[in-house]
């Protein structure tokens, strides 16, 4: 049987291709910055200290990722039925202990750019990296621009002591970049999976292995069937469905009650 989901990921989501822009299944606005007045933590106007000549922040191994934090939700992808507000600290509502990742479309984080405290008013000990476009075509100064950003948002959330995945979801080409103010010997990544880009999924790994100079990791791959389950299950990887395929299966996802998903969404085309 077709597994009309993983196919949608790979005409989506092939690294180092423009993914065209779709409509989530259940996705929506995840917070209002009015809602939150005074209680959002301070951001601060400071460069990280750096361990590289373009500067890019270097992240705290202190406060890498030890475990993945369950369950694991897209940021921007929850459904109607429970809304930001309901994980708030201190507010009515159970907690989100979880961990957030960010491989959705980008315009559901583009406001993390100017407001990466959004995040901090949950109690999600552990975040994935934002996963900003970047493809082949990308020039180098907007490559750097990207992951110096995504650097800096991560070292903020250290520094409010919430633990890190980082991001190996980037073409191949852009690795070196990527790992730019990541520190050697660091064990905690995530990255996307699809069947029909396996072997991205196999190079980010072994990335990984020769980084973290351990094949003892904390490594998180969202998405994919049944090739990508297999690799995870072959090396240790944390293996996690996307939202979109577990809604289409009617799934009630630990997080919130899930509406039901419409006709188009569960055939996948």
């Amino acid at each position: 049987m077709t597994d009309h989901n993983n196919q949608r990921e790979c005409q989506t989501f092939l690294p180092g291709m423009e993914p065209p822009r779709i409509s989530g299944a259940g996705g929506v606005s995840v917070i209002d910055i009015d809602q939150f007045d005074g209680n959002l933590p301070e951001i601060p106007n400071t460069n990280w200290t750096t361990d590289n000549e373009i500067e890019i922040p270097r992240l705290l191994p202190s406060l890498q990722g030890d475990l993945i934090d369950e369950p694991i939700m897209p940021w921007g992808g929850m459904t109607r039925a429970k809304r930001m507000e309901d994980y708030v600290v201190g507010k009515k509502g159970q907690p989100f202990n979880g961990t957030f990742v960010f491989y959705v479309e980008d315009y559901r984080f583009t406001a993390l750019e100017k407001y990466p405290n959004r995040p901090l008013v949950t109690s999600a000990p552990t975040l994935a990296e934002l996963n900003f476009t970047i493809i082949n075509r990308t020039p180098l100064w907007k490559v750097h621009q990207l992951i110096g950003l995504k650097r800096w948002i991560s070292r903020y959330w250290q520094h409010n002591n919430r633990r890190i995945l980082v991001d190996l979801y980037v073409p191949e080409k852009y690795m070196p970049e990527n790992l730019l103010g990541v520190p050697r010997g660091w064990r905690a990544y995530a990255t996307r999976g699809a069947d029909c880009s396996i072997d991205h999924l196999k190079y980010a790994h072994s990335v990984a292995v020769e980084h973290a100079e351990t094949d003892e990791l904390v490594f998180l791959v969202y998405g994919g069937g049944k090739q990508v389950k297999q690799f995870c299950l072959d090396y240790g990887l944390t293996h996690c469905e996307n939202e979109r395929t577990r809604i289409a299966r009617g799934e009630q996802l630990s997080y919130g009650e899930l509406e039901p998903a419409d006709d188009e969404t569960a055939a996948g085309d």
